[in-house]
């Protein structure tokens, strides 16, 4: 009686030998089911990091010198992957090696582990603002190294010579005796991942069609807004929730219990209307469905009303809708008005896109003849100047020019022939002293003569660049103005100099040798450029040096190169008188939109501005007498913004300048309501009509 021959279920085998296999035969198996399909199975082996930072900061730096080769300064731990972690910083280094000639920097583990796995990467930051930090990483090195494995707690990675001491401490590193180092640590972690073996579909949230629904149906509201004669019932708890403004003025300090309607003031019903429905739904209503018309325009316009109406109830995940929906929506027509927005609602990103398709030289003319850039220029002429530099980096060098400069470069260009072809010619087109009162007109010619070809190729280059800055914010008609004037000017200067001088020194050369050149005009229009752009940085050749000293610059050079070139002198004259005359119409006569004054009454452009600070106290008073008898105003009264009769000027002090902010806003506001209004008074038009509003 073997224990082999006794079968679970009291039954006997009759094949001892069949009893003693755990399993059936493989043949008799396969011979069973000869038709079932093999089993697939799968899974996935996942080897990522977890990563964490930390920021330390080592103040009294100069302090911690001379604590010893060997000797740190560590953090506090900090835990990533599990693990805690220490940065360990050596003032005199970490061995005896190099002395104290190198700084060390490592970080270690700080907890107990075996065989931890990790990446690291080690940054002393640069604190000047330049983002030239020291950095040493291992991230970089991951595949061709693979990870630091640390055996055991206190084990170290990092750098026994990470930087040298000398050159540490005279570098921006180091900022009031504080130095900043960031570390990063990536800890290697794997698991495996087998096959789901469930699918449970989880629908998206419908919160908002609930919410939704209470403003559809209208039911248990409890206030109710008038809107443009329109009336709106809604749910003080809901608009709570969703704005703080509301919540406010419903549930505030200063609520009214009894309040049971608020009139909203400055807004369209549509646009409020749409509010409401974001602030139920959370998202932009069908706008067509809204006003009944489907252009784009109308679209822009509606998305331009919401953006304000957001940033006025504190809704910013509206506002960052409506900022996206105009960036995709930019056209000529509406761009104008769309930077204006941008600009008072403090939408950068829309500006910036705004700016960079307005600078295009293909858009820049049909934008400015829009009625949204007149009211541009009104309302936030701190805008042009941006504009400007945004049209000087675009288009590259050959592009971009405008028809007026295009006109006065061939003018110089032909002038210079003729002359070059008929020699003689000077006599009547440049400016000879003697005899300007029979040709009185070489006041005016004498400044598009050029003799020399390098003399016409600098000219043409400069007025097409300078004129490509300028014009687009004084307009085709103020710069022809400008460059007639100081042109003129500037050959009147000269020509009562020489008078002078000859009744001083007796010498005819004076009276006639023959004066010409539109240097005059250049550095007037460089003179435009320091008004209207006076921190934007230019490149010239190695050095970057801010436009407002541009005119100084190239008066300074000239008149140390006259000197050594008695030829240059002529044009000296020419220059200084042009940079002198350009700032006195600039100064004093020439009309800007913005204030509705004549001149530029602003601190920094002063004619001591033209100086280096140390003789501007010596100067200011000097300048004031002077040009108080020369054009009835002073410099002190400038620089205050005082009118003639001492009234403040508009934007003079930040009191005013928030007004006008205020004011330009809700002209703005007002300007977009009657165009909606236009837009809904002519639901009844075609489609193709409407494209034309």
């Amino acid at each position: 009686m073997g224990a082999g021959r006794v079968c679970r279920g009291g039954t006997s085998s009759a094949h001892p030998a069949a009893a003693e296999r755990p399993f059936p035969p493989l043949a008799a198996s396969s011979s069973a089911s000869p038709s079932s399909a093999p089993s697939e199975t799968a899974s996935t082996s996942v080897t990522k990091t977890v990563n964490g930072s930390h920021h330390f900061k080592i103040a009294g730096y100069s302090l911690s010198k001379g604590i010893g080769v060997g000797k740190f300064i560590a953090s506090e731990s900090f835990n990533v992957g599990g693990f805690d972690w220490a940065i360990y910083f050596y003032p005199d280094g970490k061995s005896g090696e190099d002395g104290a000639a190198y700084v060390s920097l490592f970080i270690a583990l700080a907890s107990e582990g075996t065989d931890v796995r990790a990446l690291f990467e080690l940054t002393l930051v640069d604190q000047s603002g330049k983002g030239q930090d020291k950095v040493h990483t291992h991230f970089g090195r991951s595949l061709e190294s693979g990870p630091y494995t640390l055996k055991y707690r206190g084990s170290m990675w990092g750098y026994k010579r990470f930087f040298k001491r000398t050159a540490l401490e005279t570098s921006d590193y180091i900022k009031d005796d504080c130095l900043l180092v960031n570390c990063t640590v990536g800890v290697v972690q794997s698991h495996t991942e087998g096959p789901k073996i469930y699918t449970i579909p989880v629908p998206r949230s419908n919160m908002a069609l609930h919410i939704g629904q209470l403003l559809t149906s209208g039911k248990r509201t409890d206030i109710a807004f008038e809107v443009d004669g329109e009336m709106f019932p809604a749910h003080k708890v809901i608009l709570s929730a969703r704005s703080p403004v509301f919540r406010a003025q419903l549930f505030g300090p200063m609520k009214d219990k009894g309040m049971k309607c608020i009139k909203i003031e400055d807004m369209e019903a549509p646009v409020f209307k749409a509010l409401l429905h974001f602030m139920y739904w959370d998202e932009l209503p069908d706008i067509e469905e809204l006003t009944g018309v489907n252009t784009t325009w109308v679209s822009t316009l509606m998305a331009q009303h919401l953006l304000a109406a957001a940033d006025r109830y504190a809704l910013e995940r509206l506002k960052l809708l409506c900022e996206l929906k105009l960036c995709e929506d930019v056209a000529i027509n509406t761009v104008a008005n769309t930077l204006a927005l941008a600009e008072q609602h403090h939408c950068y990103q829309l500006k910036t896109v705004c700016l960079k398709f307005v600078a295009l030289p293909e858009n820049l003319k049909a934008v400015m003849q829009t009625d949204g850039f007149d009211y541009l220029q009104q309302s936030c002429p701190s805008l042009l100047t941006e504009l400007l530099e945004y049209v000087a980096k675009s288009g590259g060098f050959f592009r971009g020019y405008t028809k007026l400069c295009k006109g006065l470069a061939l003018i110089l260009l032909l002038v210079h022939l003729v002359v070059q072809l008929f020699p003689s010619a000077v006599t009547y087109l440049a400016l000879i002293p003697g005899r300007t009162i029979p040709f009185a007109w070489n006041l005016i010619t004498a400044g598009y003569v050029e003799q020399t070809i390098p003399g016409v190729v600098v000219s043409i280059i400069g007025l097409l660049l300078f004129g490509k800055l300028l014009e687009p914010l004084w307009g085709s008609k103020k710069l022809s103005k400008f460059i007639f004037i100081v042109n003129f000017s500037t050959s009147a200067c000269v020509f009562m100099t020489a008078i002078v001088l000859y009744y001083i020194t007796q010498q005819e050369i004076y009276l006639y040798t023959p004066l010409s050149g539109f240097y005059g005009v250049l550095s007037g229009l460089l003179v435009g450029i320091k008004q209207v752009l006076p921190d934007q940085e230019l490149n010239l050749f190695v050095l970057k040096i801010k436009a407002k000293w541009i005119p100084s610059l190239v008066a300074l050079i000239s008149i140390v190169v006259s000197f050594f070139v008695n030829d240059l002198m002529s044009y000296l004259q020419v220059l200084l008188f042009g940079i002198y005359m350009s700032w006195i119409y600039l100064r004093y006569f020439q009309k800007r939109l913005e204030t509705g004054l004549k001149g530029d009454p602003s601190e920094e452009f002063s004619f001591s501005s033209f100086f280096p600070e140390f003789v501007r106290p010596i100067l200011d008073p000097i300048a004031s007498v002077f040009h108080r008898l020369l054009c009835g105003r002073s410099e002190r009264s400038d620089a205050r913004g005082q009118t003639l009769d001492a009234s403040p000027l508009p934007g003079s002090d930040s009191i005013e300048a928030n007004r006008r902010r205020e004011r330009g806003q809700r002209a703005l506001e007002q300007r977009l309501a009657e165009k909606l209004a236009a837009v809904r008074s002519s639901e009844g038009t075609s489609p193709d009509a409407a494209d034309k509003v």
